[in-house]
């Protein structure tokens, strides 16, 4: 009698950042702290949301996977063209970065600050593509130090 024996080995395989791309391939990652971050979620959660109205950015990336619960949420009035804008202004312009994982909130303001490079913003098509970095701090949390950001969202 002969007994084969298997097992089966689940290895964790890092993700890479999605491709800079401008064809509304609804793609959103980045480096946070050094690490690499991308949008997932299971279903129905959505992973990647947003759009644009009348000059006003909202992209909204979530990852919900395992123990980790965080959202990255960039908004920016008054963006109607290709271009590098500035993330320090809670009213018009900013970051929100979430870790529910640790309960902690984060903002740019005008001394946490980010930049926002619009690189397509097609309205016809309904495409926005662009790149992102900011830096945060929160009282009693970590600090946020987030690198090559980027995210190519068609919103139709």
């Amino acid at each position: 009698m002969c007994i084969v024996l298997s097992a089966c080995i689940k290895t964790h395989v890092e993700p890479n950042l999605p491709a800079e791309t401008q064809s509304g391939k609804n793609t959103f990652g980045c480096r946070v702290n050094g690490k690499i971050w991308v949008a997932e979620a299971p279903f129905p959660i959505s992973r990647l949301t947003g759009g644009w109205y009348k000059g006003s950015l909202n992209i909204y990336g979530i990852k919900k996977k395992d123990n980790t619960s965080q959202h990255i949420y960039i908004r920016r009035v008054k963006t109607t063209a290709v271009g590098t804008y500035i993330l320090n202004n809670s009213d018009t312009e900013q970051v929100h970065f979430s870790d529910l994982s640790i309960n902690c909130d984060y903002y740019t303001d005008s001394l946490n600050t980010g930049h926002l490079t619009i690189t397509r913003l097609d309205t016809i098509n309904g495409i926005i593509s662009g790149r992102f970095d900011f830096k945060v701090k929160q009282t009693g949390c970590p600090d946020i130090e987030v690198t090559e950001g980027r995210f190519d969202y068609n919103y139709h």
